[in-house]
């Protein structure tokens, strides 16, 4: 995406990888769709797992807020395909998540190209992408602690309890 933004400019570097963010989304949706071995070669059975209690809680939103995560998008968008969720929807989702990623990343690109600093632009990106992968680990741990049960993110006690 940022290479899209230094060759094309902010805009059509921002569609380009819009385009292609969609494009992928319609495919892992389509594969969720499909279903059967497809889906259990695709998914290992702890990102299922994950992805299910994601899009159990928050539903289409959850593709929206997990579009900018890396792998955890993909598996979100293949498992929405698995479940009830329609195709407009999904796309809709898919587009609302995955414009500020493009969007910022199209623009450093086009920054950088005319900086004095690419190199500190490259670095505000390096910086961007380390949050979103950062929020994205605290946000699986989250799903880990809490697998559906409702506790609010509290982990099962280990060993027994004490009153």
């Amino acid at each position: 995406m940022v290479a899209l933004g230094a060759l094309y400019g902010p805009v059509l570097g921002m569609l380009l990888s819009l385009l292609g963010r969609l494009g992928m989304a319609l495919v892992g949706f389509a594969a969720g769709r499909r279903g059967g071995p497809l889906l259990a070669r695709l998914v290992p059975p702890e990102g299922r797992a994950r992805a299910d209690a994601l899009l159990a809680r928050w539903g289409a939103l959850a593709i929206v807020l997990s579009r900018p995560v890396p792998l955890l998008a993909e598996t979100v968008t293949v498992l929405a395909g698995a479940s009830s969720i329609g195709w407009g929807r999904a796309m809709l989702a898919s587009l609302v998540g995955s414009a500020p990623e493009a969007a910022v990343y199209a623009l450093a690109g086009a920054v950088a190209r005319e900086s004095a600093r690419p190199v500190a632009v490259w670095a505000a990106v390096c910086i961007v992408a380390a949050c979103s992968w950062l929020i994205g680990r605290g946000v699986d741990r989250r799903l880990i602690a809490r697998p559906g049960d409702g506790a609010r993110g509290r982990r099962a006690p280990v060993g027994p309890e004490r009153h």
